[in-house]
């Protein structure tokens, strides 16, 4: 089993259950930049167990959830019955390989996943196929500093191996205006997150936090600096969190 589905299908209950991902500030922020009208058909890719799709489904008039992960998508389907949303359909599917015809959304959607894909080009590319011309892409994902990213990304990986790689906000940029997408606005949130809260589904404690720990002990001075991390007793307790949110309009 590929790392990324063993982690998710072990962590699902989690996620299915998150505060950050079912109702966290970048999500409000999300749909506020992308105004829907209530008549679009929405793409959410990595919907993961579905939270950002449930919350765009009240906005819209139809809207797919997408994801590798099988467990992930039961959990999606579970929350969706229970909050009685009829316009909601989760189908398994990958990043690089969406199954839908070309301009067949308004929207599409992705929130807290971007970092797991292997190929962002490839991700984009398929984001402006499947978008009509005039369509919206709204991203969500992780940009932290510069002169902290090799250590914020080692100890991703640490915690969830199927970690790749994150981007800065001004890389996003130039790769969404590269795919033929117009960002028409940026915004960069800012959450301080305590070490356990960081951590989480991964428990304290355990060999991860040991590895983690030992990263964070050979950091350098600039690296935990941008991040504006806070030692307690010889420990960091805790790190800015930063995340992007993205609006580009399909120019073609």
């Amino acid at each position: 089993m590929p790392e990324e589905h063993a982690f998710f299908q072990e962590n699902a209950g989690f996620y299915s259950k998150s505060p950050g991902h079912s109702r966290g500030p970048d999500l409000k922020l999300l749909l506020e930049r992308l105004a829907m009208q209530g008549d679009e058909s929405v793409l959410d890719v990595a919907t993961g167990t579905g939270h950002t799709a449930l919350a765009i489904a009240p906005y819209a008039a139809k809207v797919f959830g997408v994801d590798v992960t099988e467990q992930m998508l039961a959990e999606a389907v579970k929350l969706a019955e229970a909050q009685g949303l009829q316009n909601v359909t989760f189908v398994r599917s990958d990043s690089a390989n969406l199954p839908f015809a070309p301009s067949t959304f308004d929207i599409v959607s992705c929130r807290r996943a971007a970092h797991h894909f292997p190929d962002k080009e490839r991700f984009l590319s398929e984001v402006a196929r499947v978008l009509r011309p005039g369509g919206r892409m709204g991203l969500v994902d992780m940009c932290p500093p510069l002169a902290a990213r090799e250590l914020l990304d080692d100890m991703e990986r640490i915690r969830d191996p199927s970690h790749v790689r994150s981007y800065t906000s001004e890389e996003w940029e130039k790769a969404a205006q590269d795919s033929g997408l117009r960002v028409v606005s940026l915004d960069v949130l800012e959450e301080y997150l305590l070490f356990p809260e960081w951590l989480s589904p991964v428990r304290t404690g355990g060999a991860a936090e040991e590895a983690i720990r030992r990263r964070l002990a050979h950091a350098r001075t600039e690296e935990l600096t941008a991040l504006s991390a806070r030692p307690t007793s010889g420990l960091i307790e805790g790190w800015m969190k930063r995340r992007i949110v993205l609006v580009a309009v399909h120019n073609k």
